[in-house]
């Protein structure tokens, strides 16, 4: 018997569904990944003094909803991120930090460690950014973001 599936729900379900993806587990295999590669060529330099990683989920509501409740136990948090009306100013913060282009704060962290365990269980996916510590390392960080978000699905022609 041949069965023409549209994609993996189809067989569990038959209805359309939201596939999110976990880059959590990214992060450490790049690092070893790319320590493997500096140790094999003779090179002193380790992930670590090459990029900067960050595994973020794709939405930032839970982060942003963090901000407004703990800002009092962080006043370097600026209020620009919690008052009345700063969605966006808190997004493109957060983002900007994931990006490098902000210097990642102190409180940081421990927002980004409350606010995965959340997501981990109900939220959006994540993605794992590699910012390069030096110009020179762009190109590689960008073909590594490629390989890593790569994949796709097809149908199978019947």
């Amino acid at each position: 018997m041949k069965v023409v599936l549209h994609s993996f729900t189809d067989l569990i379900t038959n209805s359309s569904t939201t596939i999110y993806t976990f880059s959590d587990e990214s992060e450490q295999a790049l690092v070893s990944l790319i320590d493997e590669i500096c140790s094999t060529f003779g090179l002193k330099e380790r992930c670590v003094d090459l990029f900067s990683l960050n595994v973020m989920p794709n939405d930032n509501d839970r982060f942003i909803e963090w901000i407004s409740e703990h800002h009092d136990e962080y006043p370097e948090i600026p209020s620009s991120l919690y008052e009345k009306g700063s969605y966006r100013v808190a997004d493109n913060f957060i983002n900007n930090v994931c990006a490098g282009v902000i210097e990642k704060p102190l409180w940081f962290d421990t927002m980004k460690a409350e606010g995965m365990k959340f997501n981990a269980e109900y939220g959006p996916g994540t993605t794992l950014h590699v910012i390069p510590k030096n110009p020179k390392y762009e190109k590689i960080a960008k073909l590594v973001v490629k390989f890593l978000y790569s994949t796709d699905s097809r149908e199978c022609p019947s």
